[in-house]
């Protein structure tokens, strides 16, 4: 390769006064090195290059303290034989464990949280141009209209089909970008739910709109504790005597996997759609779950309800996710063929999540019939 560069590798990035860094092996000595920098407009300073053989070893005291407490856990199981004890949901130091534990894990999200970062101001003047699709349509909800307020360009609207995309883009025609254009108007197609739950309650407090980023903190957090609500639900009604350090350990595994740190940590209006349904949908599937554990009919029917409310809330933010609430469906089923229960208890119960449930959908199909 003496004759020609190599192309390594390529590394998207936008900085300013920051640091670009990126590794590559060398079979031989590395003779000369190629910097190419394409599809720059602005100008661009390098202040300097760094080229090391391997980065010098640096002791890292945060490390240590982690290992340290790690293997301090692990030998405090072993030496008290932790690993044999039955978790008992009466018991005050256990709750007091699991509570601190899912308090722990729903804090955690706001390591994600961007500091320093303004509200968005807003009054009936602000421009929606280059907003995202949630602040788009408050404005549009908050002006009782459907479509979002960004005037398409006149040469958009000239065009013999202003909907073919390789047409505008030889056309050289500028158009909002992921946006739904119809009869001369733009529309947002991303799900309502967030702007109902989270965007009018902020606006309400402070006059202003929030950020992605503290849109996907306040889901976020409340689905973490959502999700431990679902697995304590279900480890209630199907397991006698769980584990405990397994419980907490399985907790734990939980919110590293079930996607919301990801979300948050690619703050978006594509990834805010995924963290609002995810949080929705453990709600549902929390409430389903305590809705069969409950002794109470009263309480059965309000949990079932608000699991109805929670699915279309699921659905309005992302149709797909929802189809995960399917898990409760044996659940339920189990509720139905249940021969203790009396005809008018198994009624009521149906009832009590499908009315929610037929009223949200025809809200949302009405909504998107008008569009």
């Amino acid at each position: 390769f003496s004759a020609s560069y190599i192309n390594v590798g390529n590394k998207y990035a936008s900085t300013k006064y920051g640091n670009l860094n990126f590794s590559f092996n060398t079979y031989q000595k590395l003779k000369s090195v190629q910097l190419t920098l394409s599809e720059v407009s602005g100008d661009v300073n390098i202040t300097s290059c760094t080229f090391r053989a391997a980065l010098p070893f640096e002791f890292s005291n945060l490390r240590f303290i982690c290992l340290f407490v790690l293997l301090a856990a692990l030998l405090a199981v072993i030496t008290f034989k932790l690993y044999t004890a039955v978790y008992n949901r009466n018991s005050l130091k256990h709750k007091l464990i699991i509570g601190s534990l899912i308090l722990l894990c729903a804090l955690s999200i706001f390591s994600f949280y961007i500091p320093d970062q303004s509200n968005i101001t807003y009054d009936e003047q602000t421009s929606m141009i280059g907003k995202d699709p949630y602040v788009q349509m408050f404005d549009a909800v908050h002006n009782k209209q459907l479509n979002i307020n960004i005037e398409p360009s006149q040469e958009l609207l000239n065009l013999q089909n202003p909907y073919d995309s390789s047409l505008r883009r030889s056309s050289n025609v500028k158009f909002a970008w992921d946006r739904a254009f119809y009869n001369g108007k733009y529309y947002s197609y991303y799900g309502i739910a967030p702007v109902f739950v989270f965007y009018y309650p902020f606006y309400w407090i402070t006059g202003d709109l929030p950020t992605l980023n503290m849109a996907s903190a306040f889901f976020g957090f409340l689905g973490i504790i959502f999700l431990c609500g679902t697995i304590l639900s279900f480890i209630k009604r199907f397991i006698k005597q769980p584990n405990f350090l397994l419980l907490i350990l399985f907790l734990i595994a939980s919110c590293f996997t079930c996607g919301i740190y990801f979300f948050i940590d690619f703050s978006s209006f594509y990834t805010l759609a995924g963290i609002a349904s995810t949080c929705f949908l453990f709600l549902c599937l929390w409430c389903g779950f305590e809705a069969c554990n409950a002794k109470s009919n009263k309480k059965q029917f309000a949990l079932f309800a608000l699991c109805g409310i929670a699915f279309i809330l699921c659905f309005s933010s992302r149709p797909t996710k929802a189809l995960s609430a399917l898990i409760l469906a044996p659940v339920f089923l189990g509720v139905l063929f249940n021969k203790n229960l009396k005809l008018k208890s198994k009624i009521y119960s149906v009832a009590s999540f499908i009315i929610p449930v037929i009223i949200g959908m025809s809200a949302i199909m009405w909504y998107n019939y008008a569009r």
